[in-house]
């Protein structure tokens, strides 16, 4: 992490820590308490895709982010997928960003249609998109 926390220390310190964490998330969240500087930015570092590399094309670079500000977004995503779900925003296809469902019933689902094409002998097709691809500008 950016400033030198493990995660373990959030994810196992005492009660009393983590009581502390939400209070400061709160403070934060409600306005009446700023956002800290170090959330602001991260240190980027250089990371090696393959053994031995040599160039910079060969190297990823990976942002280190301080850990209190991974846990206050975990938390706010957290919340905001509570909001989701009480609100029904999601899509029912959208399983893969639902709470304890996953990609799984899916693939499921889109396994038996297309066994169910070969069966038939019906045309069945498929498309894939991939969004991060297909919208960059």
């Amino acid at each position: 992490s950016g400033d030198g926390i493990p995660y373990e220390y959030f994810k196992w310190g005492p009660p009393e820590l983590q009581e502390f964490l939400l209070d400061a998330a709160n403070a934060f969240f409600d306005g009446s308490y700023p956002m800290p500087d170090e959330w602001l930015g991260g240190v980027v570092t250089l990371i090696p895709k393959t053994p031995g590399a040599t160039t910079m094309a060969k190297y990823r670079p990976v942002t280190n982010l301080s850990t209190s500000y991974k846990v206050c977004a975990a938390e706010v995503a957290d919340r905001l997928m509570r909001i989701f779900e009480e609100y029904r925003v999601l899509n029912p296809t959208q399983e893969g960003a639902v709470r304890g469902r996953g990609t799984r019933r899916q693939i499921f689902k889109l396994t038996r249609m297309l066994e169910e094409g070969q069966r038939n002998r019906q045309l069945v097709v498929m498309v894939q998109l991939d969004f991060n691809a297909a919208f960059v500008c």
